[in-house]
């Protein structure tokens, strides 16, 4: 920006000099440019650094890697959740299966902004090892981005349900998140 500044003044300066190609009309021009593509940067709450978008707005939108801890006797695992602009979310888990589950679809639901977090719900299907429907997984899940917006720490609730809609378990977890970088 201060180069910027230094620029204008320098161009204002010498503007009696400006005449047809000129190479300081052509600096005066760039200058304006300059400035004018900062100001809108900033009035849009974001700039591109070292390729990615900063997260000054902190959006929950991207793909994170998600450490997720039950507070069950299961073990912890890993997901993988993506955020969309739209408010849809697409979730893929390394959580092992259970009998009589034997395969699961992916999570598919939606988030919205709750205050300082933000709050989504998703479900999967479950599959016996025949590839019968056995039942449902309804994930609901309230996340706290960082300043920075790199990283989030959730709460989250887990129903799951038998082929019959009765409910065969429940627990919560707990849920640390990094974005994912390129």
């Amino acid at each position: 920006m201060e180069t910027v500044r230094t620029e204008i003044a320098t161009l204002g300066r010498d503007w009696r000099q400006v005449g047809p190609g000129n190479a300081l009309l052509r600096r005066l021009t760039w200058a304006i440019v300059g400035a004018t593509s900062m100001l809108v940067v900033a009035a849009c709450g974001s700039a591109v650094v070292n390729g990615q978008a900063a997260t000054e707005n902190r959006s929950i939108v991207g793909t994170w890697v998600v450490n997720v801890t039950p507070n069950a006797p299961v073990p912890a695992f890993q997901s993988i959740i993506v955020f969309t602009r739209d408010g849809a979310v697409i979730e893929g888990t390394s959580k092992p299966f259970a009998a009589p589950v034997a395969d699961t679809s992916e999570g598919l639901g939606v988030w919205s902004n709750a205050g300082d977090s933000v709050h989504m719900t998703f479900e999967k299907y479950l599959f016996d090892s025949q590839g019968h429907y056995a039942g449902r997984t309804i994930v609901t899940e309230t996340d706290t981005l960082s300043n920075h917006g790199t990283e989030y720490t959730g709460t989250a609730s887990t129903t799951i349900y038998g082929a019959n809609g009765n409910t065969t378990a429940t627990f919560t977890s707990s849920s640390q998140a990094q974005r994912m970088a390129s």
